[in-house]
């Protein structure tokens, strides 16, 4: 499986994780802060949307 591309959001450090840690918590290597690893869902109309346990946000941009 392809590796998910996500950004440290205390330090912006890029992050390379396998997508079986989507949903969990880890530990940035950069800034040792604990980060969430978001859920990505591509919808039937293509939109990105990123799923976390406490809010569901949409991304403008639709998936490649």
């Amino acid at each position: 499986m392809e590796e998910l591309e996500i950004i440290c959001s205390f330090c912006k450090q890029v992050l390379e994780v396998p997508p079986d840690m989507r949903g969990q918590v880890a530990e940035c290597p950069a800034c040792g802060k604990r980060i969430r690893i978001p859920c990505v869902v591509i919808t039937a109309t293509g939109r990105r949307v990123i799923i976390n346990r406490s809010a569901v946000h949409r991304a403008e941009t639709p998936a490649r």
